[in-house]
């Protein structure tokens, strides 16, 4: 297992006040469990950004290449998944 996407379906609709939908959406027991497609060489997994997701750990010594492209309208700013201040902008202010 190299490190699979594991996606939370259903939770683009709770991105917008994050903590409170995921609560509420627990409480009302409509959170649905985490799923982890299992793709093969050359597959391609196609998703609204929006959903909440993540890379699992890697098990293996080799790389786990990946193409990423996200397509917004150009007014849309997704603060979740890129903030503003980036880890790379916090290393060039110490350097």
């Amino acid at each position: 297992e190299n490190g699979p996407t594991e996606l939370r379906p259903g939770t683009h609709y709770h991105t917008r006040k994050l903590a409170a939908m995921m609560l509420a959406a627990k409480a009302r027991k409509t959170l649905r469990k985490a799923v982890t497609p299992m793709l093969k060489y050359g597959d391609a997994l196609v998703f609204d950004h929006r959903i909440l997701h993540r890379g699992r750990a890697n098990m293996y010594n080799e790389d786990r290449p990946i193409l990423v492209m996200t397509f917004a309208k150009r007014w849309f700013r997704d603060l979740l998944n890129f903030p503003r201040n980036s880890m790379y902008d916090e290393i060039k202010q110490l350097g």
